[in-house]
Order: C-alpha cells, then sequence, then structure tokens
C-alpha cells in the first residue's frame, strides 16, 4: 500500500505542476497506469478517479494530445541513432517503451504504421546491442514488464 500512496503522491506532484510538457503527461500516463493495471485499483477509486479525470483533460490540451505519438517518434529516433546507445541512453529507450506501453493501455492510440516502425526500430537496436539491451532488462525487470516484448526478446538474447 506505501508503493501505491507513493505513486499517488508522484501523479499528484506532477499535476501541482503546470503539465505543459509531453514528458509530464506521460510520466502521469505511466502512473496511472500503475495504479489501474499493477496494483489493480478501480479507476472509480476516490483517489484515482481525480486523477483519471485531470488526464483525459489534459489528453485534449493543445501540445499535449500527441503525447504517445510524440513518445513513439522519440524512441523511434534514439533506436535508430548512429553508433552505440550508452547504458543511460538504453535505459531511456526501455522507459520509453514502458511509457508508450502505459499510454496505449489508458487509450491512446497511433497509426498501426507508426507503431510498426517504432516496433521495427527498438528489435533492431535490441539485436544490435544484445549485452546492454540484456543488462537494462535485468536492472528494470518488474513483475509486470514479463510479459513486455522488450524485456522478454531481451532477456532471451
Amino acid at each position: 500500500m506505501e508503493q501505491v500512496d507513493s505513486i499517488i503522491e508522484s501523479a499528484w506532484g506532477v499535476l501541482g505542476k503546470k503539465v505543459d510538457s509531453i514528458y509530464k503527461s506521460s510520466v502521469l500516463g505511466l502512473n496511472l497506469f500503475l495504479l489501474l493495471y499493477v496494483h489493480h485499483l478501480q479507476d472509480d477509486d476516490q483517489r484515482v478517479s481525480p486523477l483519471l479525470i485531470r488526464f483525459w483533460e489534459l489528453a485534449s490540451e493543445p501540445g499535449i494530445e500527441n503525447s504517445l505519438d510524440h513518445q513513439l517518434r522519440y524512441a523511434t529516433r534514439l533506436a535508430q541513432s548512429g553508433g552505440l546507445l550508452l547504458y543511460e541512453e538504453m535505459h531511456k529507450l526501455f522507459s520509453l517503451c514502458d511509457q508508450i506501453y502505459a499510454l496505449q493501455t489508458l487509450g491512446l492510440r497511433v497509426t498501426p504504421e507508426k507503431l510498426a516502425s517504432f516496433e521495427s526500430a527498438i528489435r533492431g537496436r535490441l539485436v544490435q546491442q544484445r549485452k546492454m539491451a540484456k543488462l537494462v532488462a535485468e536492472d528494470k525487470l518488474e513483475d509486470w514488464k514479463r510479459e513486455l516484448w522488450w524485456y522478454s526478446e531481451s532477456l532471451a538474447l
């Protein structure tokens, strides 16, 4: 329960400031995902409902409404960048994948073409840097992430 309280506090912390960036809205989306799908709180829970309402209000604001699309493009560019990624960059790539999954699960959508391009870029990077991908996957692994393809494929490399 302590972890749930920490996630709720984090979400309200994001909302306590002006949510004027894709990053903040994505963090809020990930927090909501964790509350609803990992900790199995209902969306009508008095602690979650106001957060969910605020998230959907934010999702329609100019500059924030394309947060899933933006995170997909960011992850794709990072995965396709030249040279090898440093540990921190690979860690960021996995974090972006987690946020993208959370935003999709909450109901945000992008075109199938953009999703396919993203998945191809991520898979290419995971294969290109097998050892680094496996190390990051092991470091970031939590029970709810075991079935996500970027973790399962990296751990199998």
